[in-house]
């Protein structure tokens, strides 16, 4: 008996995946599409060169070239990738991690933590550590590290979580799980790049590091200046005090929108349709 393909589920079911992806790249914050947008970029010329031109070398954190004054590996590292395989599975799971962290605290704010306090910061616990006789560091790039941390923020006050519908455990053990098989199918430089990640998402969570980070009173002033004005008045932009509220459709996009807000929880009625991300997703690192 042969049995025959049905065209109208197949048909639906690729409607509601455009549907979803349109969706989600519609309520993607600014910053995070930024990030997408330049580490896309970065591979771009990678694959169009034919690997002539290798920015994961040239822009990973890379001790030695620190060491020789080139500092702003310590920024730019996130950013390059190896391969397509890399990006894409970290995208996977950077996009709407990041989405999340984004809409939660602001837009400005995010900015100020994912340059300093998310990457500067663990950049520079890296070249410590390196000076280290018995540790074993190599080049570090792609947004990996980044994904650690906000995984381990994810975490924070989650229900136990199924391990690939295996075991159950608690969430605040699922990182260190994470790590522990990365470190299997990775190399011992990567494994070290990953823990101070862990251990500083680790410390942000505690607020360890409130120190390195300003008040929100200072995000909520530079709102306020009037030549960030048409940045802040994107609809993509998360103010520090929405907690959220982004567009969830076209006619968002196109004019004001006339949500009501809870102000218990600051959630817009009109961002009825997002669920947060709350799953780590997968990632490759190099």
């Amino acid at each position: 008996m042969t049995s025959r393909l049905n065209l109208p589920a197949v048909r639906n079911t690729f409607n509601y995946g455009v549907e979803a992806l349109r969706n989600h790249l519609l309520t993607m914050p600014i910053l995070t599409l930024g990030i997408a947008v330049i580490c896309a970029s970065c591979y771009s010329i990678h694959a169009f060169t034919w690997g002539k031109v290798d920015l994961a070398t040239d822009l990973g954190l890379w001790v030695e070239g620190v060491k020789s004054g080139q500092v702003y590996r310590l920024i730019t590292y996130p950013f390059p990738h190896v391969g397509f395989f890399h990006i894409f599975f970290n995208m996977i799971a950077f996009i709407p991690l990041s989405s999340h962290f984004e809409m939660s605290l602001g837009t400005f704010r995010y900015f100020y933590i994912f340059f300093v306090t998310f990457t500067l910061f663990p950049a520079s616990l890296y070249i410590i550590i390196s000076l280290l006789p018995f540790i074993e560091t190599g080049l570090l790039a792609g947004t990996t590290t980044l994904i650690f941390i906000l995984i381990v923020w994810e975490c924070r006050a989650l229900r136990p979580l199924s391990f690939c519908g295996l075991f159950t455990i608690p969430a605040v053990a699922y990182p260190p799980l994470l790590l522990l098989i990365t470190s299997v199918l990775f190399s011992g430089a990567v494994f070290w790049g990953h823990f101070i990640a862990m251990s500083v998402g680790y410390a942000y969570n505690y607020n360890l590091l409130k120190y390195i980070t300003p008040a929100t009173t200072y995000f909520q002033k530079m709102e306020e200046r009037a030549f960030l004005t048409k940045v802040v008045n994107h609809p993509r932009f998360v103010r520090v005090e929405q907690y959220g509220l982004l567009p969830t459709s076209q006619a968002d996009i196109d004019g004001p929108s006339s949500a009501n807000v809870d102000s218990s929880s600051g959630i817009s009625s009109n961002n009825a349709a997002f669920v947060p991300f709350s799953g780590p997703g997968r990632s490759l690192d190099g």
